[in-house]
């Protein structure tokens, strides 16, 4: 570029000196070099809207040589729907001082030499030398930016009308299902506890494991709705002070059976001050349970499981549930709150849907609180519960 090139004075017919108009500009200067090698289009004019001078970004950019744009109006460049707010724009700073977009970053459209429109984030500036007015501006191309964030709008709208494509099926599918397993489970403890006709031991055995799935079947539907009530925005939660230490209690008393049956020892670490909670008791009582269900059933035989409330800050307290069972691998960390993400082995024996652990962490984070975890491979896992304080 040779910043010595001459731009035509609006018609008056004396040229003026790039040079003299720019000196900042000259060539060889650290802001001449600076600008030139600026991967963003420079582009400067005067007060008649006339480029001074123009970058090889800007030649890149735009498709126009520097000989093509020397001297020639601003206007070139601005699509014609905003060529007249433009000029009102330069006519009142110019008579006024008062900026539109001088001193700030806007995304504004401009014309390329093929006449084709394309975004840019635009950042103008002015100052005055020899009592005349000049302008620079930085351009920044962001066609691709702009078609990212399309794209990534598009997704997120496609995400969420399947998501709720998604509830409106769990929805109503979980409806559906119940009328039958009603069935099904009436007439299955209607076997099982009519004195009128009584079943041999091996009916009664079969019996019993119709009304056993049925209860696995109805636990799975009421998941289903919880989860899809949660992310449809359609569950309440209460707000009560809930004095921890019986609730806990309580829900240790339907996995005690099951935890004898194995051997496995359940201890509670309380403060021996009053330790509440501001939540849910219905739900908070359901998130216990879970976590100390999952702790029974993923623990090794004659195992142990800890209870364990504490403070965590002025607001909030602490519940762990710790167990000893063969722990989670780092690298299914990440999907152990996905929904029907089922982290065992394809034989385990182990009954699950994948469901309880994601309803939890919803339930949770419902109530203004939090779940995280922790875990050693072969060692076993704590599950932490953060939760207002009463």
């Amino acid at each position: 570029m040779e910043v010595q090139q001459q731009i035509s004075d609006g018609g008056s017919g004396v040229p003026v000196s790039v040079s003299e108009a720019f000196a900042p500009l000259d060539s060889g200067s650290a802001f001449y070099n600076l600008a030139c090698s600026a991967t963003d289009a420079m582009i400067c004019g005067d007060e008649k809207d006339r480029i001074a001078f123009w970058n090889p970004a800007a030649e890149r950019i735009f498709g126009y040589s520097t000989e093509e744009m020397l001297g020639q109006p601003i206007a070139v460049l601005i699509p014609d729907r905003h060529k007249t707010a433009h000029k009102v724009g330069v006519e009142r700073y110019l008579n006024t001082g008062q900026p539109s977009i001088i001193g700030r970053s806007v995304e504004v459209s401009a014309l390329n030499k093929d006449g084709q429109e394309f975004p840019i984030e635009l950042s103008i500036s002015a100052w005055k030398s020899d009592g005349r007015q000049f302008f620079s501006a930085i351009i920044r191309d962001i066609t691709r930016r702009k078609f990212m964030e399309q794209a990534l709008h598009r997704a997120r709208e496609d995400a969420e009308k399947a998501s709720r494509a998604k509830s409106r099926f769990l929805s109503a599918t979980s409806h559906e299902l119940r009328t039958p397993l009603n069935a099904i489970m009436g007439f299955g403890g209607l076997l099982l506890n009519n004195p009128g006709e009584l079943l041999s031991e091996r009916q009664k055995v079969h019996a019993g494991h119709i009304v056993s799935a049925g209860e696995h079947l109805l636990a799975l539907i009421n998941d289903l709705l919880d989860l899809g009530k949660i992310e449809s925005g359609k569950i309440e939660f209460a707000d009560e002070t809930i004095d921890l230490s019986p609730l806990i209690s309580e829900c240790l008393e339907y996995l005690l059976q099951a935890a004898d049956q194995r051997g496995i020892t359940i201890s509670v670490q309380l403060p021996e001050a009053p330790f509440s909670a501001r939540a849910d008791r219905m739900r908070l009582r359901q998130v216990l349970v879970n976590l100390l269900s999952n702790a029974v059933k993923y623990n090794v035989d004659n195992g142990t499981i800890e209870v364990i409330g504490q403070p965590a800050t002025e607001t909030s307290l602490k519940i762990g549930v710790r167990d000893t069972g063969g722990g989670i691998a780092p690298q299914d960390m990440e999907r152990l709150f996905e929904p029907f993400q089922r982290l065992v082995t394809p034989a385990s024996t182990i009954e699950g849907t994948g469901l309880g652990l994601s309803l939890t962490k919803a339930l949770v984070e419902g109530m203004g609180g939090s779940l995280s975890v922790e875990s050693r491979l072969g060692e076993g896992s704590t599950f932490w519960l953060n939760i207002p304080a009463g």
